[in-house]
């Protein structure tokens, strides 16, 4: 079971943002190239804020990778 933390107060600078972009494109890509299911219909949704809320966490926990966010974020949602 996923748990997404609490990010609420957490303030992200505009190179962060830049960072958090591209890990999140970098997972999309990935689910994309994998057919994965969740990239169609009202899936989609789902899995794009389920994304972001895993890359927001992990980023809030220190983690400023973009390539550790995806990977962290993608086997998180066991598309690893």
């Amino acid at each position: 079971m996923m748990v997404i933390p609490n990010t609420a107060s957490r303030v992200f600078y505009p190179n962060e943002m830049e960072m958090l972009g591209e890990a999140f494109r970098q997972s999309w890509t990935a689910l994309s190239d994998a057919n994965d299911c969740r990239v169609h219909g009202r899936q989609a949704h789902y899995a794009r804020e389920t994304m972001a809320k895993l890359i927001i966490g992990f980023a809030s926990a220190g983690e400023r990778d973009p390539v550790t966010l995806s990977r962290s974020t993608l086997r998180e949602m066991n598309a690893l």
